[in-house]
């Protein structure tokens, strides 16, 4: 882990990295952007500073279990 000198006094030095990248953009069906008296009417003391909220894509639903195959001889 990267030590970096803004997050020593926060999180004792750990750099806990970037959450938005865990997330496939492709995924990724629409995200919106709160600021102040919506977000902290919403997420509370967590959105004083703002808040993203994304929403990702649903898989669509099928019928069976999914699975396919070929076979040639």
């Amino acid at each position: 882990m990267r030590k970096t000198p803004n997050t020593e006094i926060l999180s004792g030095g750990v750099d806990w990295g970037n959450t938005l990248s865990d997330f496939n953009h492709l995924d990724i069906e629409k995200y919106l952007v709160l600021k102040g008296g919506l977000a902290s009417a919403l997420y509370g003391s967590h959105g004083a500073n703002g808040v993203i909220p994304i929403t990702t894509k649903r898989a669509k639903k099928q019928k069976g279990i999914g699975v396919t195959y070929n076979y040639s001889d």
